[in-house]
């Protein structure tokens, strides 16, 4: 049955009989602003207020005559245990989740319920709705949780900064997760883990940044060092170019000193060949003289023989022609004479084309062993020309004594005849000389027009030696000089490198302050 109100609802055959009991108990249902019910010995229900309908999302009239321990919105076991025992449960925190899935705390109050007898007869059951109670105390623990945590958090972080203040970059940025599991929590977790990631992205790039610097370092190092050191060896190469520049161009000057003196001895020697051609022309001359005197003389004492012979018949005749044998006798002497000139400067022309052989070196030794015959056949000349000359002596002497007594005896004629015939023997000889004389003279001659062209050759060269050793001196001066501007451009690279050097070491003592996370295994 229900109240007019419709506030509390009893069951019919409620086990409080006396009305003050059953009054009481309406009274209270009705204005208590919680959640009552009554239940029997068994656990039926035997009263209800709408707030406990409520609470069991029932009805008027659903909830009556039902039994509390098939219901499982709520730990009943508390009620079971208040009457099996008769003790009251006061204070029990409970979370009843509605039909319709809601869950609502509440804090329940259990008593058992005697009559007058003090039998136990019931249990009467108060839940008091401290849904928003439990909100703000499940909201303060989560503020405390979230408190904490972000303490811890910020705890980290501030040991990370610290570090990174440091210089330590070998940092591990990674956020814990919360212990607890909750809106506000989970969403600080998210903002907290996206700042370490972005943290550790940050440290990642700058501890890469840092790694590369460091190797850029220790390569800038060793890069000044290869610096330094190509720098000392160009320097020193440098002064070694110099030397040798310095060394080549005395070198070169002296070159130039020794063409110098080469052309002035090839156009010596050219002139000295050109006096030696002029010479042999004059011999030549003298020679073709001599011949001509030679065939003149033959001729003539040809003729003086034929007159010796005819002069065995006539006396006087014999006279005649020994007069003229004594004119043709002073002609052949000055033929000898001539001869003994040409022999004599034939020896002296040899001799100075061995002095000019030596000097030519290799190039004259043609030329001084053709000198070396001319120089024979001027020794047999002049040997020639004295036999000539004493066999001229006796003849005259012959002569003088045939014309004494060319009258007494005419047999001294065909002496004289014979002679006669021994002195164109001796022209013939001298002839022979002379035209030997020329040949050598010829051969001379074409040799002094070899040594010539090869004096002219050899100055020529010597001019073109002459000509390159100045530009190679030239040259070397250049060279001197652009190796004077590489030096200094050495020096100029060496103060770049002590500045690099010096950079590199401020560089790695920057950089010792940082620690590096170890990176081998990402290289």
């Amino acid at each position: 049955m229900v109240d007019s109100d419709e506030e509390v609802e009893k069951a019919i055959d409620s086990p409080f009989e006396t009305a003050e009991a059953d009054a009481l108990l309406c009274s209270y249902l009705r204005f208590s602003p919680d959640p009552i019910f009554v239940v029997d010995a068994d656990g039926r229900f035997v009263y209800s207020n709408s707030g406990c309908r409520e609470l069991f999302d029932r009805t008027v009239g659903e909830l009556m005559d039902t039994n509390l321990f098939e219901y499982d919105n709520a730990d009943n076991t508390a009620m079971r245990k208040v009457l099996d025992t008769g003790e009251p449960l006061c204070g029990l925190d409970q979370e009843i989740v509605t039909d319709d899935g809601e869950t609502i705390s509440v804090e329940r109050y259990l008593y058992p319920l005697f009559d007058d007898t003090g039998t136990l007869v019931g249990g009467i059951e108060i839940n008091r709705d401290v849904s928003e109670r439990v909100s703000a105390q499940r909201r303060e623990a989560q503020l405390e949780q979230l408190r904490a945590y972000q303490s811890d958090v910020a705890e980290e972080f501030g040991e990370w900064l610290a570090a990174l203040s440091r210089g330590n970059y070998a940092i591990d940025p990674s956020v814990p997760e919360p212990d607890a599991d909750f809106e506000d929590i989970t969403a600080v977790y998210e903002v907290f883990d996206s700042m370490a990631d972005n943290l550790g992205v940050a440290v990642d790039s700058t501890n890469d940044m840092l790694a590369d610097v460091e190797r850029g370092a220790a390569q800038l190092d060793t890069l000044s060092t290869r610096l330094g050191t190509a720098a000392t060896e160009t320097e020193n190469a440098a002064a070694r170019i110099d030397d040798y520049s310095t060394d080549a161009a005395a070198t070169v000057s002296e070159q130039v000193d020794t063409a110098a003196a080469a052309e002035q001895s090839a156009t010596d020697l050219s002139a000295s060949i050109e006096e030696i051609t002029a010479t042999t022309q004059k011999i030549s001359e003298q020679a073709s003289q001599a011949r001509s005197l030679a065939d003149t003389g033959t001729e003539s004492a040809e003729t003086a023989v034929n007159r010796m012979d005819a002069a065995v018949d006539s006396a006087e005749e014999n006279l005649d022609h020994v007069s003229n044998l004594e004119a043709q006798m002073e002609n052949i002497e000055e033929m000898t004479e001539m001869i003994a000139d040409i022999a004599e400067e034939t020896n002296l022309l040899a001799l100075n084309a061995n002095i000019e052989a030596a000097h030519t070196d290799g190039d004259g030794d043609g030329f001084g062993v053709v000198a070396d015959e001319i120089k024979t056949l001027a020794e047999e000349s002049k040997t020639a020309v004295e036999e000539i000359s004493e066999t001229l002596d006796s003849l005259r002497t012959d002569i003088e004594s045939t014309t004494a007594a060319i009258e007494h005896s005419s047999a001294e004629i065909e002496a004289g005849a014979d002679a006669v015939g021994d002195v164109v023997d001796h022209i013939a000889e001298i002839d022979t000389a002379i035209e030997e004389t020329e040949t050598g003279i010829v051969q001379i001659a074409d040799a002094t027009d070899d040594q010539a062209e090869n004096a002219q050759t050899v100055k020529t060269t010597v001019e073109a030696v002459a000509d390159q050793s100045r530009q190679v001196d030239d040259h070397m001066t250049d060279i001197s000089t652009e190796v004077d501007q590489q030096t200094e451009n050495v020096d100029n690279v060496k103060r770049v490198s002590e500045t690099i050097d010096t950079l590199s070491d401020d560089l790695h003592d920057d950089l010792s302050a940082f620690t590096l996370a170890d990176t081998d295994e990402d290289e």
